[in-house]
């Protein structure tokens, strides 16, 4: 497993919202772990780029670095985790699983994303929907909704319900470009809310 659990876990709470702003209490707070043991953790994202820090006052609020590699290879690590508790519960998994790197293959496919009852899928082209709904039959039990990258990030920069509780299920690293190019207008959209 990856070489520090605390890294994966500080982490996990910007998966939950990539435009989330939160400082070194809340971190602390919010993972029940004592402030200095997470204020040096946090520091150590913040000098390797992982996390960036804003001033406010005498504190900083911190967010994640979606330009930074590793910041996404931890954000990715902790979908995995996600989309592995996720697939346990999908009746067929196999056959699922399968239907997806399948799409995944023959069709311009940025990112697939399981929210809910919904598939989404974002596609380089967007006619590509047809032929995905009439040719896979185990994604057909799930509503599909198709989006080109640039209509879902307009649906991204709506009230929070895909990020809240999305379960990536084909390219982690895509999905994370494709919130990289809006992130700046996600906490924007998202300041003056610190959770």
């Amino acid at each position: 497993m990856w070489e520090n659990r605390l890294e994966l876990d500080i982490i996990r709470l910007f998966n939950r919202d990539v435009a989330l702003q939160l400082s070194i209490n809340q971190i602390s707070k919010k993972l029940g772990k004592s402030y200095p043991h997470i204020n040096s953790k946090v520091n150590e994202l913040i000098d390797q780029g992982i996390l960036n820090k804003t001033q406010v006052g005498r504190s900083h609020l911190c967010s994640v670095n979606l330009l930074n590699d590793k910041a996404v290879l931890l954000l990715s690590m902790n979908e995995s985790l996600k989309k592995d508790k996720k697939i346990k519960k999908i009746k067929n998994s196999g056959k699922f699983i399968e239907e997806i790197r399948e799409i995944g293959k023959e069709f311009d496919v940025h990112t697939i994303i399981l929210l809910d009852t919904n598939l989404i899928f974002v596609l380089d082209h967007i006619y590509d929907k047809e032929a995905i709904k009439n040719t896979f039959s185990a994604i057909k039990k799930f509503d599909l909704d198709f989006f080109t990258k640039e209509e879902f990030q307009q649906h991204l920069l709506q009230p929070k319900e895909i990020q809240d509780s999305k379960v990536i299920m084909y390219s982690f690293e895509n999905y994370f470009e494709i919130v990289q190019e809006i992130h700046k207008q996600l906490i924007i959209e998202n300041s003056g809310i610190i959770k």
